[in-house]
């Protein structure tokens, strides 16, 4: 009777410490994803501090991916953690301004009377039209591998 308690015992043990690590989420488990990068200008300047994000068109591909352009209007798309790229496939592009924005706000609207969440709102219609953000037209398409991906933005 022993012997049969240490073979269920011995079993019980290599499932729960060789076969179940296997099935747990681990990074094996990240989709295939393209690397993007680019550069956002607006009317032919760098455009910094914005961020970028792609959203697959198919919701069920996996997570958005998303990067925050720096002084030169450059960014790099990050996947989720330390993982870079995006998920290929088609997505839906936003881009919305940063902190670095300087707001403008309308005659008769006091900015010390606004909450951080409410200056934003200026500083993103001051600076990006909203084809770019709230209702944005922007798609692109993510392939495996190196991709760039430029925008070119317009003030009007």
């Amino acid at each position: 009777m022993t012997l049969l308690i240490r073979l269920l015992l011995s079993s019980f043990l290599l499932t729960t410490f060789c076969i179940a690590p296997g099935c747990s989420g681990g990074p094996n488990d990240l989709p295939d994803l393209g690397q993007v990068t680019g550069k956002v200008t607006l009317d032919g300047n760098p455009l910094s501090d914005a961020l970028v994000t792609f959203t697959p068109v198919d919701t069920e591909s996996g997570n958005t991916s998303s990067g925050t352009t720096d002084a030169t209007g450059t960014y790099e798309l990050h996947y989720s953690g330390e993982n870079m790229g995006a998920i290929p496939g088609e997505h839906k592009v936003t881009i919305i301004v940063g902190e670095g924005a300087t707001p403008t706000f309308p005659e008769g609207v006091d900015p010390d009377n606004l909450s951080p969440q409410e200056r934003q709102k200026y500083a993103a219609k001051a600076v990006i039209p909203p084809k770019y953000n709230s209702e944005s037209t922007l798609t692109e398409t993510v392939k495996s591998g190196p991709n760039t991906i430029n925008f070119e933005l317009t003030s009007e």
